[in-house]
């Protein structure tokens, strides 16, 4: 099959629709404490349910994070490079809300650095801006270095002060950090710019970050960067966003788009259903009745196995292009490794990845809810694969092609904007279009030591996929 990979790997995780106490009780332990529901949920829906041992054998009496933390099998615990131990399913308090979901934003997503010589200190560069957030409105772009907050000095103690607050102002490099400046920009406040920012406010993304349609060497380039795949506000009030994508997609078919580029690099996720609708508007027309993805669910709920096909009905927004070039990081999952790894099958059409190696989540959950407790269970529940049967990316999808190999944060060059031929990772997926093999960035000699200090911060990051 025709199955390019750039770059990144490929993650996917399911969310299912909420589930009562009377779809659960007839289990081995009942629901008279709120461990018992935790136990009997995990037994019944649990990926690895074989894993769990009798009630008895677990500490009954631990606190209810304690407890479903006993549950997870080693099959869905990871280790990030930095050594930290994480796994997918978790259990949260009913009323929580998390600050880069549902609470206050300025509306930046960063990256932050530490630099040689200054130990205890950070500089955070921005990945990207919410449009209409207060950094936006702020005057805040991509690329930007933040220096300092209020003019106190990023450190890992107060960074977090960049996601959310009162009115505040920013200290912000706009430019390159090149050796023989580094130590003048660093240290001279002189040559930064102050932008004040109003307070955190909530914010309510449209999942379509930027799309253009533009010429290069005579060929017309369709792009949409797209950062969740939601279905309207609040996730699933109304399907706002869903009409919104369709009728960019109108567009890109009526201007004849010769090429798409699909930029998914700060995608985590979002709805199945939603993630099923893009790559059926990308996908040739011819393969509109065929397999998009499969889940399969544990032994005792095999009933529940299925097959999601592309959404023929979409037709007339197909786009009908023979490949496709998809951007992403290793913040890209979820559902946007689903349409990545959805759209390689069965020799559907080329697809071109640039960038990392994506998260690797080959997963999926639903959430539970109890009526007694305050408690929302988010356990894995199965497991996803294209129409090839292809889901074992656990350790993500890596790139055939080790020249389109890009990770953005590795490097203090310039950024470009979004769907602009100077976005370097745009340029990449320009140059295999023309078969190019030119470009500044194998000229990248404007480099000073910059240490990752912290993961992505992200505003709006489902990392699942949520099946409605």
């Amino acid at each position: 099959m025709k199955y390019r990979f750039i770059g990144a790997l490929f993650l996917s995780a399911l969310i299912f629709s909420s589930c009562k106490d009377d779809e659960i009780l007839n289990n081995q332990v009942g629901d008279d404490t709120v461990n018992g529901w935790i136990y009997s949920t995990m037994k019944k829906e649990y990926l690895w349910n074989d894993e769990i041992r009798d009630f008895t054998k677990y500490n009954t009496e631990a606190d209810p994070e304690t407890f479903f933390s006993s549950l997870i099998s080693s099959n869905e615990k990871k280790q990030s490079s930095s050594g930290y131990q994480y796994c997918y399913s978790y259990i949260e308090e009913d009323d929580t809300k998390l600050i880069t979901h549902n609470g206050l934003s300025y509306g930046i997503h960063f990256i932050n650095y530490r630099i040689s010589n200054y130990s205890t200190r950070l500089i955070s560069r921005i990945l990207y801006v919410i449009p209409g957030s207060p950094a936006d409105k702020a005057g805040i772009k991509r690329g930007d270095f933040i220096m300092s907050i209020n003019g106190t000095n990023i450190s890992s103690s107060n960074y977090y002060s960049l996601i959310s607050g009162g009115a505040t102002n920013f200290q912000i490099y706009r430019g390159i950090l090149v050796p023989d400046e580094a130590a003048d920009i660093i240290g001279t406040s002189e040559l930064w710019e102050t932008y004040n920012v109003t307070s955190a406010v909530k914010i309510e993304v449209n999942p379509i970050l930027s799309e253009s349609v533009f010429e290069y060497n005579n060929i017309k380039v369709g792009y949409l960067n797209y950062l969740q795949f939601s279905m309207g506000t609040d996730g699933i009030a109304n399907n706002i966003y869903t009409e919104e994508l369709k009728n960019t997609f109108l567009n890109f078919k009526n201007a004849g788009v010769d090429e798409f580029i699909l930029d998914l690099r700060y995608n985590g996720g979002g709805y199945l259903e939603v993630a099923r609708t893009l790559a059926s508007m990308i996908v040739p027309t011819k393969h509109l009745n065929n397999v998009f993805c499969t889940l399969k669910f544990n032994d005792s709920n095999s009933s529940k196995n299925s097959t999601i096909k592309f959404n023929y009905s979409l037709k007339d927004y197909n786009i009908n292009v023979s490949r496709v070039y998809i951007l992403t990081t290793y913040a890209t999952a979820s559902a946007s490794e689903a349409v990545l790894n959805g759209l390689a099958a069965s020799d559907y059409m080329e697809v071109i990845q640039i960038g990392e190696t994506t998260e690797g989540k080959n997963l999926g959950s639903i959430e539970y809810k109890s009526d007694k407790y305050p408690w929302v269970l988010h356990p894995i529940v199965s497991s996803i694969a294209n129409a090839d049967g292809y889901g074992e990316y656990y350790d993500g999808i890596t790139p055939l092609n080790s020249d389109y190999i890009y990770d953005e944060t590795e490097s203090n060059t310039y950024l470009g904007q979004f769907g602009e031929i100077d976005d370097p990772m745009v340029e990449l997926a320009l140059l295999d279009m023309t078969g190019t093999k030119t470009s500044r960035l194998n000229n990248d000699n404007s480099t000073i030591s910059l240490e990752k200090a912290s993961s992505y911060i992200k505003i709006h990051n489902y990392n699942s996929v949520i099946i409605e």
